[in-house]
């Protein structure tokens, strides 16, 4: 490649604007990404152990906890319990 200086220097000057805004861009994509991931793990973790907490098992039954949604001869705020059986 047999270019002229001033072409030269617009190349080179083009190359490292590219790899400015590259670098610029992973970093920034890297520390979102991240920042997501984390978020989305804790909300995941949080709604798993509430839900785990609801879930007893027996020996040929599990119990579901239910949170009472202010409905027939309940009041706000109680729990109620169904089983659900299984063939183990």
């Amino acid at each position: 490649m047999n270019l002229s200086f001033k072409n030269r220097l617009a190349f080179y000057y083009m190359l490292a604007t590219a790899i400015i805004i590259a670098v610029v861009f992973s970093i920034v994509y890297l520390i979102v990404q991240n920042t997501v991931y984390k978020n989305l793990d804790n909300v995941l973790t949080f709604e798993a152990r509430k839900h785990t907490k609801e879930i007893k098992i027996k020996k040929k039954y599990s119990l579901l906890r239910q949170q009472s949604r202010m409905g027939r001869n309940r009041t706000p705020g109680s729990t109620y319990e169904s089983r659900v059986y299984t063939n183990y």
